[in-house]
């Protein structure tokens, strides 16, 4: 019975173990979207709206941001902020329509994406 519950007790340990190790693998990968070093871009998308009608809107305010060139580190912050600025000179504009547009950002040069935010309306 003792080998039993031994057995039992290194099993849930190593099942604790494995979940913190696959938590952290998740944190570094996330993180290598971040490093300094690295070039990213940003570009706005939809499969929703013409786009001309919300997408455009967007792209234009992160090249006046950010610009559309990869830059060295990113900066979420800034393309964020205008892209909520963009979003809210939008939504009148936009009333009655649904959709959504995604911002994604890109590594540069092996071309990992992340969606950054999603604006619905």
């Amino acid at each position: 019975m003792r080998k039993i519950l031994r057995t039992l007790s290194l099993m849930a340990i190593c099942l604790a173990v494995s979940g913190t190790m696959l938590t952290s693998c998740e944190k570094l990968e996330e993180e290598g979207m971040n490093n300094s070093a690295d070039f990213y871009s940003y570009r706005a998308f939809s499969n929703d709206f013409d786009y001309s009608d919300a997408a455009g809107p967007f792209d234009t305010a992160i090249r006046f941001s950010v610009g559309m060139e990869p830059i060295q580190g990113g900066d979420d912050d800034k393309v964020i902020k205008a892209c909520d600025e963009c979003y809210e000179s939008l939504k009148q504009r936009l009333n009655g329509k649904k959709g959504k547009v995604i911002i994604y950002k890109t590594r540069h040069p092996d071309g990992k994406q992340k969606d950054l935010k999603v604006y619905k309306f």
